[in-house]
């Protein structure tokens, strides 16, 4: 027996036939998750060919519900108010009240000292307190990590290889594999179509009145000490922030700079397994 894959382009968009199948590409040219596959053999001395169309299956990947996980937060901001709004009630729209995603930092050396640096009286953090927790230097394994880098090549304009930058931070994925020579973002996504964006290397600084809406996930697989993800002036983070490894978090400058918003969850998916498409399975006559 043999089988061959082609893409549900053209001709063969929604019903396969032999001759417009054969003009498509052996992968998913348009991006859109399907491929036919056909498959032939013989069973006594006689040609029999089954087809079906096959989707690539997206599975959710369990992340902690916290508005910043990192090896150490700090907020450079002294006043007396809300850095980071752990409750998203000031969310736009306003988030369905629910529990607070707490602040929680690991605290592995070499950490700066203080590895969390925020004033508790002031209510620098609003909603909850921030701790420190025994938490995985990896928020997602390299295993779940590879399933979202492999959605995210699925995608169209989704994956960056080293050497190169994404044009802007917009989409539902975005995954940069060596975002450190990339320039600065004006944020990215809107209040009510947030994405996720993963740096391999390297993160990001907001600044000015610059907003992103969605998840920010360092892997920091360098694993440097510095501040991967950096708000200043009045920028706005909505969602929530991870970094892995040594790396931090740094927050604060004149206002309100990373507000909760648990929507965002929902965002973190992988690519798994493939299945058949229900209606497309049958067998195809000798003619073709």
């Amino acid at each position: 027996w043999r089988s061959t894959v082609r893409d549900n382009g053209g001709a063969v968009a929604t019903y396969y036939r032999s001759s417009g199948a054969a003009a498509q590409p052996s992968y998913d040219f348009n991006k859109d998750g399907l491929v036919w596959v056909r498959a032939e053999g013989r069973a006594k001395c006689r040609l029999r060919t089954l087809v079906t169309l096959v989707r690539a299956n997206e599975i959710a990947l369990a992340f902690p519900r916290l508005t910043i996980s990192a090896n150490w937060f700090w907020t450079n901001n002294t006043g007396r108010k809300v850095i980071v709004d752990t409750t998203g009630s000031s969310a736009q729209p306003p988030a369905t009240p629910t529990q607070a995603g707490p602040v929680q930092v690991r605290c592995v050396a070499p950490v700066p000292n203080p590895c969390l640096k925020v004033d508790n009286s002031k209510g620098q953090v609003g909603g909850s307190t921030p701790t420190q927790a025994n938490m995985e230097p990896k928020t997602l394994s390299d295993a779940q990590a590879e399933l979202v880098k492999t959605r995210a090549r699925m995608l169209p304009n989704a994956y960056f290889p080293a050497g190169s930058c994404p044009p802007n931070l917009t989409g539902p994925l975005v995954y940069i594999e060596d975002a450190t020579t990339c320039p600065a973002y004006s944020g990215g996504n809107t209040a009510a179509a947030p994405g996720m964006v993963v740096f391999g290397k390297g993160g990001l600084t907001l600044g000015g009145n610059r907003i992103f809406f969605g998840l920010l996930y360092a892997r920091n697989e360098n694993n440097v000490q510095d501040a991967l993800i950096k708000t200043q002036g009045n920028s706005l983070i909505q969602g929530a922030v991870a970094v892995d490894g040594l790396g931090g978090v740094l927050a604060g400058a004149s206002a309100k700079n990373i507000v909760f918003d648990p929507r965002v969850f929902s965002l973190v998916k992988g690519l798994g397994d493939a299945s058949p498409v229900p209606g497309t399975w049958r067998e195809l006559s000798p003619s073709e």
